[in-house]
């Protein structure tokens, strides 16, 4: 269409292509009256977005005019910022399962990172609350009582390997997203952490655990040896996750004795 209104003869150009991950389940729709009801709320982020980066570079899925509601627009690939995001409780819920699948949008297979170098542990704030959001279908208290959890189990883990004579690290650069790592005799240790309540436990150890495997295959170039750990805040209900974990060579556990770690890590 942009060829004909320029009076120009189509032809082919080099482009982007870029997949796409998902569909990811939500609790409750997000709906364009939702977001018309929060217009001014999301002409802010994107008023910020626009001065930092500038608006040449933002590529928004709405219609903005003082002449009609807030709509969207035909796009091939648009642009959401985090902030906008937090902006609605049912997209912040799937923020972790949508960072899991990260890596997946490549155009072609990239080749395999070297086993990491890590860095200085960085102590998780065990005391971080969510952003304040309006009374939703997500209770911000179950997600803040999740990210509360989540910290103190990775803080455990790393007084854990402070103890076995282990320096934890946290990741650096171009490092998987893990949580927490040593170097250990031939190789690496790294760590996946992941609360637990009775309702999300299948979830949480599925996504957990895929996002450790993913982890590993990105990490072991050259054979490096690599030894995962799937670290819960507590003893899975459900038996058979430590079968299936042990069958993939990577150990279940959780504080505070993290069954099972040290003679995985020889220690």
């Amino acid at each position: 269409m942009r060829a004909r209104r320029a009076g120009e003869q189509p032809f082919e150009r080099l482009g982007w292509r870029v997949p796409l991950d998902g569909p990811f389940a939500i609790e409750e729709p997000v709906t364009l009256g939702d977001m018309r009801e929060r217009r001014s709320e999301i002409e802010a982020v994107f008023d910020r977005l626009g001065g930092r980066i500038g608006r040449a570079s933002m590529h928004t899925p709405f219609e903005r005019s003082s002449k009609r509601p807030l709509r969207m627009v035909e796009v091939y690939l648009a642009k959401l910022p985090l902030e906008f995001l937090m902006l609605f409780p049912p997209l912040v819920a799937i923020l972790e399962e949508v960072e899991s699948q990260r890596f997946s949008s490549t155009i072609r297979p990239k080749p395999r990172r070297p086993a990491s170098r890590g860095s200085a542990y960085r102590p998780a704030d065990e005391t971080s609350r969510k952003v304040e959001r309006e009374p939703f279908t997500v209770d911000p208290e179950v997600i803040d009582r999740g990210t509360r959890a989540h910290a103190e189990t990775q803080n455990r883990l790393a007084d854990w390997l402070e103890l076995h004579g282990l320096q934890p690290l946290s990741p650096s650069g171009s490092d998987p997203q893990y949580d927490a790592a040593a170097h250990i005799s031939g190789g690496m240790f790294i760590a996946e952490v992941k609360s637990l309540t009775e309702l999300n436990e299948e979830r949480q150890l599925r996504l957990g655990l895929g996002q450790l495997l993913r982890y590993v295959h990105l990490m072991s170039s050259g054979g490096a040896r690599i030894v995962p750990a799937l670290v819960v805040e507590r003893q899975p209900l459900d038996g058979s996750w430590i079968e299936l974990c042990e069958s993939l060579e990577v150990q279940l556990t959780w504080p505070p004795e993290f069954p099972g770690l040290a003679r995985r890590l020889g220690v």
